[in-house]
């Protein structure tokens, strides 16, 4: 099994047993207390099976002027100036609602070792990209029991 590491400023949005820092939210697909949003329903059979996070991107599109063409989360990136980065086991995922650019996740490579120095972390205009960040939360009537942050977030293969 190998193992890598990304180092990402954003905000944890959860995974499949719960929905990391956001908060108040009534009830998931796995029926954890705390989630309540008119965009997502997971005992509704009309789904099609749309994981929170495929309904968290589309509806985040919608809100934001999407008319459907094309794919949701490259509309968010454009518009709105932030994206969902998977992390984990692709049998386990979780998800940070992130800024785009490089500069908002640094990745280790694999086995490589990276020095990632104080300037690399500073260096991003973080006031804009909290702005992008919260902004994209309130659309969806989300909050979030912790700001922005560094996340380090662990891959497996």
């Amino acid at each position: 099994m190998g193992s890598s590491a990304m180092l990402v400023y954003g905000i944890d949005i959860g995974d499949p047993d719960g929905y990391g820092t956001l908060g108040p939210l009534s009830k998931d697909e796995y029926d954890i207390e705390g989630i309540n949003v008119d965009w997502f329903d997971p005992d509704d059979d009309n789904d099609d099976d749309e994981s929170f996070w495929e309904a968290f991107s589309r509806t985040l599109a919608e809100q934001s002027g999407w008319d459907g063409s094309g794919d949701p989360g490259t509309f968010i990136e454009e518009r709105l100036g932030v994206h969902l980065v998977s992390w984990g086991h692709y049998d386990y995922e979780r998800h940070i609602l992130a800024p785009v650019g490089d500069e908002f996740c640094l990745n280790s490579g694999g086995w490589d070792l990276r020095v990632v120095t104080a300037g690399e972390l500073a260096m991003p205009p973080l006031g804009e990209a909290d702005e992008k960040l919260m902004h994209a939360l309130d659309v969806l009537g989300l909050t979030t029991t912790r700001g922005p942050a560094w996340l380090l977030a662990p891959e497996y293969a």
